[in-house]
């Protein structure tokens, strides 16, 4: 049997397929093309793959500086004196102790000349206070009285000492009276620690805590 007739080729010039080609490549030459590389345009951006497993953990960073630690001559510490004399009520009274002249230093600037308190770092602190006490004027006739030094923490007291004089004690003449205290204490940091003293006597007589550095003190130290 004879071939057929050129017609019936599919990809003759003209036919359908070569048609379609044709027409393809039409639509692409509307498209955008780099004239060096005849690359198209970038397509959109498709979706966001999935987050892969986590990496392993990188190597720990170098050390800091070693900070300053107070201790021995440096730890921090004071000595603080009563410079004048102090007249007393039945309420406590903040003694005002302060750091400047003979027999007072602080080490680390913790105690507060204006308040007249201390606020050491954190640690074990060790506390102590002297107090003179000093009776005048008349006798305590009517019921004695009580004289007492308080070690306050924070507002609140955590030590104290009393005398109790007796009922009639003589008092024409001045009568002096030493009370001493001191206490081992855990610091947080931001505790405050202050003295007060109070006279609950009878009969209104004067009584004064004697402001005499050496003789009316209040002194701590960071143990640990």
């Amino acid at each position: 049997m004879p071939n057929p007739p050129p017609k019936w080729d599919q990809y003759y010039p003209g036919g359908p397929q070569q048609q379609a080609a044709d027409w393809n490549a039409s639509q692409h030459d509307q498209i955008y093309q780099d004239p060096g590389t005849h690359a198209g345009p970038i397509g959109p951006t498709g979706p966001t793959g999935i987050i892969g497993p986590t990496g392993i953990t990188g190597p720990t960073g170098s050390l800091g500086p070693t900070g300053t630690v107070l201790s021995g001559s440096n730890q921090a510490s004071f000595c603080a004196s009563n410079t004048v004399n102090t007249s007393l009520t039945p309420q406590d009274t903040i003694i005002p102790f302060t750091i400047g002249g003979g027999n007072t230093f602080q080490k680390g600037n913790y105690f507060n000349n204006i308040n007249h308190n201390w606020t050491p770092p954190v640690g074990v602190v060790l506390l102590q206070a002297q107090c003179l006490f000093q009776v005048t004027l008349g006798s305590i006739s009517t019921g004695g009285g009580t004289l007492s030094v308080s070690l306050y923490k924070n507002n609140n007291i955590i030590l104290s000492k009393a005398y109790n004089v007796p009922k009639g004690y003589d008092v024409g003449s001045a009568q002096n009276f030493f009370m001493g205290i001191g206490i081992i204490d855990i610091s947080s940091g931001i505790d405050i620690y202050d003295i007060r003293c109070l006279a609950g006597v009878t009969n209104s007589p004067l009584v004064s805590l004697i402001g005499t550095p050496g003789l009316t003190f209040f002194a701590g130290t960071l143990l640990a």
